[in-house]
């Protein structure tokens, strides 16, 4: 996906990826430590997904 910075274009993803699938595992790459935090923050309206995780380097967050 090409959008302008903003336009929610994680927030999208997040969105389709529960859609295709609600009850799997949903790897995300990023590739800087604020994009992680972006990202994760941007999941949880969604709902995210159940017992949803999130990792960086050896660190886990919930």
């Amino acid at each position: 996906m090409v959008s302008a910075t903003g336009s929610g274009k994680t927030f999208t993803a997040a969105s389709a990826a529960l859609d295709m699938f609600p009850r799997g595992r949903v790897l995300v790459l990023v590739p800087t430590l604020d994009l992680l935090v972006q990202t994760a923050q941007a999941w949880r309206p969604t709902g995210g997904p159940p017992g949803g995780r999130v990792f960086h380097g050896r660190t886990q967050h919930s």
